[in-house]
């Protein structure tokens, strides 16, 4: 219960396994027990993944974009939706059949033009959290991730991705809900055993 407090910043009362059914294994009494008695394991999405053997972490979004047409570090500040509905229009400039968006929901909906006003009073209600990393030298640990319940630290979670690289190198991301300072992430990471 701490470290889901930490993490969706809210009390559990207020919290609904909804949010993760599809993410996490949600076990009922026989599942459970179950469980505890078998060598089976979940079949959610995650539960088996891999690497890219290029021993870098971007790899992955490199092949992605492969044979695309990718505008980098461009404003996009309006969104029309073509009367085809095949295409659009962006910041009345570039024409697109495709638009893959990273832009926060709560914010997306006001610059597509002509959105529903459903859509943007429902956007305007959304509760999320922002999310503050560094990335570390760090020491030397057998470890994918470690998670951090206590709420001595402001980081819920370390990635340990230097052990996904060859030969392991000792990197570490940190993780912080909400918006916070160099110099208090810096702090808090002097502070911990990694």
């Amino acid at each position: 219960i701490p470290y889901n407090k930490k993490i969706w910043n809210r009390e559990p009362r207020d919290m609904s396994y909804d949010w993760v059914k599809d993410k996490l294994p949600i076990p009922n009494k026989a599942g459970f027990i179950s469980a505890l008695f078998s060598s089976e394991k979940d079949k959610m999405p995650h539960a088996e993944f891999y690497y890219p053997n290029s021993n870098t972490t971007i790899s992955f979004i490199e092949s992605l974009a492969e044979g695309l047409e990718i505008i980098y570090d461009y404003e996009v500040n309006s969104i029309t939706r073509e009367a085809d509905g095949c295409h659009y229009i962006i910041n009345n400039e570039h024409e697109f059949d495709l638009v893959i968006s990273t832009v926060p929901l709560n914010v997306l909906p006001h610059i597509i033009e002509k959105c529903p006003s459903d859509v943007l009073d429902a956007s305007r209600k959304l509760k999320y959290n922002q999310v503050t990393t560094m990335l570390w030298e760090s020491k030397p640990t057998s470890n994918t991730w470690t998670y951090i319940p206590s709420d001595l630290s402001i980081f819920h979670r370390y990635i340990h991705i230097g052990n996904f690289f060859e030969p392991i190198k000792n990197y570490t991301i940190t993780e912080s809900i909400g918006i916070r300072s160099e110099s208090e992430m810096i702090d808090c990471g002097l502070k911990d055993p990694f």
